[in-house]
């Protein structure tokens, strides 16, 4: 699992713009992605589909989706050479597994694509009916990220994960936070959740931090007493 791998040459640029594109059957390896969009149309039934993919050995920065749905998708080593990372808005995700090292890869639930809050409702409304005869969404059990990172917007019980770094915060559990525990990166975790819709998050501890031995401990004492699981 390593860190640092070389990469050469680069794909940058690419912007996915079309009414129901679909992109398959590929695979990339040891090389840049950067700079490259797949941007949200107005109806999510015409949104990007990409799936049969993987990636491995990946330097990645400055990449957005919006709405996008990822099928059958495996991604091993990942990373982001700076502060420019990849994010992921309001996208859905089948059989999408996470495996090695991934750094600078970032979930959000909302669309938040131009203020349009009419489309996001029709995404997030469309995603929850994706998820309803889901067998699963993500597999990052054997995964490890580079820094603390939630999978907010994902229905906690589609997530395959490793319990003893990767926890499970309800909305319930979230509230007791705020409102009797000192501040900390899990009040964080616990006011996006709030904010969000979803009953419920999962958050992974990340193993490259500086931090890691006292988020893993601090969550390890919140499971202790009930409030992650």
């Amino acid at each position: 699992m390593p860190k640092y791998f070389p990469v050469q040459g680069e794909i940058s640029g690419l912007s996915i713009l079309t009414k129901g594109e679909v992109i398959e059957n590929g695979s990339i390896w040891g090389t840049s992605l950067n700079n490259c969009s797949i941007h949200p149309p107005a109806d999510p039934g015409d949104r990007a589909i990409l799936r049969h993919i993987s990636l491995t050995r990946i330097e990645h920065y400055a990449n957005r989706a919006w709405g996008a749905f990822f099928d059958d998708i495996t991604v091993t080593d990942i990373r982001s050479p700076g502060i420019i990372r990849t994010f992921m808005w309001g996208c859905a995700y089948r059989h999408v597994t996470l495996r090695g090292w991934i750094g600078g890869l970032m979930f959000r639930w909302q669309l938040h694509f131009r203020d349009d809050r009419r489309m996001e409702k029709r995404y997030q409304k469309a995603n929850a009916k994706l998820y309803e005869s889901m067998d699963w969404a993500i597999d990052v059990s054997e995964a490890k990220f580079t820094a603390l990172e939630s999978l907010l917007g994902i229905p906690p019980h589609l997530v395959r994960r490793d319990p003893a770094a990767q926890f499970l915060l309800t909305r319930a559990s979230a509230e007791v936070i705020l409102r009797d525990k000192p501040r900390s990166i899990w009040s964080v975790v616990a006011e996006r959740l709030i904010e969000s819709p979803m009953p419920g998050v999962i958050t992974i501890v990340g193993s490259g931090s500086q931090r890691h031995k006292a988020d893993l401990a601090l969550a390890r004492d919140l499971a202790a007493e009930g409030l992650l699981e």
